[in-house]
Parts: C-alpha cells; sequence; structure tokens
C-alpha cells in the first residue's frame, strides 16, 4: 500500500521575510480596507518582533500609559527564554494602536487583539493569527504559502542584517542568548546568504528606529517613498 507524505506539494520549512515595498503595500490594502485591528495587529508584530505566543498575549495596559496612549517604548519578557527584550514602537504603530484601541473601546485589561464584534473577549489564537497573515500577503498577490506568522519577527532583523553585517544588532532585536545562535538562525534563514541592498530609511515609514551598532545605540532613520527592494 502506498504512503503520501503529508507535506507533499505543500511549501514547509521556514518563511520567507516581507520586503520593504510588501510592508507598505499590505499597510495600504488594510488601511483601504479600514481593518483597524488587523493594521495595528502587523504593525506591531513588525516593530516588536514578538514571537505568536507574545504577541497575542498582549494586553492594552501592556502597550499603553496614561489615558490608553501607547508607549514610545516598551519591555516584554518572552514567554520561550525567560529574557527581556526591548522595543521601540514608530509613531505608525502607535497611532494604529490608538486607532484601534479607541475604536474598540477597549480597557486596560483587555487583550490587545481579540476577534472581531468582541473587544473584550477572549485573545486571539495562533491559528487565527496565522490565516491572517496568510490573508494580508494573499491581498497583495503573494503566495500564502510561503509566508506565515514568523515571516514577521524576521523582517526587520533581515533588513538591519543587510544592511550593518552585525549579527549582534540583531541578537540585540530579537531577545537571542548568543551570537551563535542569532548566526545559526540567519544562516537557516538565508542559507545563501544576504546581499546589502537599500537602506534602513527606505524600509517601512519616516519614523526612527533605534539599532545597536558596535555596543551603542545608533539611530536610524527610516524614510518611506522609496519602495524599490
Amino acid at each position: 500500500m502506498s504512503h503520501t507524505p503529508w507535506n507533499k506539494g505543500r511549501a514547509v520549512g521556514q518563511k520567507t521575510p516581507l520586503r520593504q515595498h510588501q510592508v507598505w503595500r499590505i499597510r495600504r490594502a488594510l488601511e483601504k480596507r479600514h481593518r483597524d485591528r488587523d493594521r495595528a495587529l502587523f504593525s506591531l508584530a513588525l516593530d516588536s518582533m514578538l514571537r505568536s505566543s507574545d504577541l497575542l498575549a498582549l494586553t492594552v495596559g501592556a502597550v499603553c500609559g496614561e489615558q490608553l496612549k501607547p508607549k514610545a517604548r516598551l519591555t516584554f519578557r518572552q514567554q520561550k527564554t525567560g529574557r527581556t527584550v526591548e522595543v521601540e514602537l514608530t509613531p505608525y504603530t502607535r497611532d494604529a494602536l490608538s486607532e484601534w484601541i479607541g475604536r474598540a473601546e477597549k480597557e486596560r485589561q483587555d487583550y490587545l487583539f481579540t476577534g472581531r464584534g468582541d473587544p473584550h473577549g477572549p485573545a486571539l489564537s495562533a491559528a487565527q493569527y496565522r490565516k491572517l497573515v496568510k490573508g494580508w500577503v494573499a491581498m497583495i498577490g503573494l503566495n500564502p504559502e510561503e509566508y506565515s506568522t514568523h515571516s514577521l519577527r524576521r523582517t526587520l532583523p533581515a533588513l538591519v542584517y543587510r544592511e550593518t553585517k552585525n549579527i549582534e544588532a540583531v541578537r540585540h532585536l530579537l531577545g537571542q542568548s548568543s551570537v551563535t545562535a542569532t548566526s545559526h538562525y540567519l544562516n537557516r534563514y538565508f542559507p545563501y546568504g544576504l546581499v546589502i541592498r537599500g537602506c534602513c530609511r527606505k524600509f517601512i515609514t519616516n519614523d526612527t528606529l533605534d539599532v545597536p551598532h558596535d555596543g551603542k545605540m545608533a539611530r536610524r532613520r527610516l524614510q518611506h517613498g522609496d519602495l524599490t527592494g
């Protein structure tokens, strides 16, 4: 009796990070469709680089200060490793979060991302989040089989590594325990290496991002407008 492998005809393994022009196409598509929750979730996933388990567990109070205003800088403890990671949110992401929180009339104790029509209900599940991500990439004509939630975690680190070739910077961004682990992480996802092309100012927005370089926090200005790459 013949046996058909479960993964026959499926794209499995590590998923592809998004390119800068793809990020903007997805954002614009979500804006056009007035999908406030999805725009906030997509933007926070990119900025924070959190794993699904950490991202979906966030409450409104975890990202907001007084009057439920999203903070510019956040510190999270990762469930998987127990290590803390610092996150800077761009003004675009803070605006997207503020709009979502306000329109959904969320309260401080609510999960940040919940199902439609139930702003005070349970958090989105990992399966629901995965389905959303695949829907977002499909909106701009990408193959959903090549992307998943981890694509969003990997997008900004990939850009930083292309620009700086600084593995320590990527390790810091991801909150990983060692440069060795980060090196394996990059080598698994990009087996042919990353070629330096483009620059940080072309990536997501005209906001700023702090990226550690040679032990210091170097200010990188990210400007939109040039969507090549």
